[in-house]
């Protein structure tokens, strides 16, 4: 379940986050091909899942049958995804594993920049140090309270109104089976996002 939170920010507060918007934005507008950049996040799915045969019910009516959470990269030049679905606990652990898969497919002669919220398993010891082991990732943290200026984000919002909104599963299985199918189907197709947001002050009209 995808939650947006509105945050009320004071006029001092407002500024230096439009400076760090465009410090953290920058890198993935003006890259070059030598590069190869990635934003990466974790998406949590809670999922009430429908007894076959029965018209859907109210929500308080559903029985719930656990969570699914995924581990998503997107690659800004191609706006493909990579999905992968935690196995256990959302950790660092975990998301260093994944970072590991990564690692190992991408030309060892590109730099990997990487773009992350400030979530625990981003800012962990074990991954910082992991970070430090693998010299050729370049880390961006997205300002506080501003998740939303990562791409990726668009990803799992679209993977929510494709095919998890308004359905019903039978099993977990089902459901990381048909999450996945739809990255997989995307991505035959993905094109770049374009960015539009220039962290510049809305205006009166």
């Amino acid at each position: 379940m995808f939650k947006v939170a509105a945050v009320v920010l004071d006029d001092q507060t407002r500024v230096e986050l439009e400076a760090r918007a465009r410090s953290t934005t920058m890198p993935v507008r003006d890259v070059q091909r030598a590069r190869i950049i990635l934003l990466c996040a974790e998406g949590v799915s809670i999922r009430q899942i429908a007894r076959p045969g029965r018209h859907r019910r109210r929500e308080f009516e559903y029985g719930r049958h656990g969570t699914v959470s995924l581990f998503a990269a997107m690659d800004v030049h191609s706006g493909q995804v990579l999905a992968e679905p935690i196995d256990g606990k959302n950790d660092s652990i975990n998301f260093c594993a994944f970072l590991a898969e990564i690692d190992r497919v991408v030309d060892p002669n590109l730099e990997i920049h990487v773009v992350l919220d400030n979530g625990s398993s981003h800012r962990s010891k074990y991954t910082t140090a992991w970070f430090e082991e693998h010299p050729r990732w370049i880390v961006h943290f997205t300002p506080p309270h501003a998740s939303w200026v990562n791409q990726v984000e668009l990803s799992f919002s679209i993977l929510q109104r494709k095919v998890i909104r308004g359905s019903r599963f039978d099993s977990r299985d089902e459901l990381i089976t048909k999450m996945l199918t739809f990255i997989a189907d995307y991505d035959q197709t993905a094109r770049p996002f374009k960015w539009t947001y220039a962290a510049d002050p809305l205006k009166a009209a």
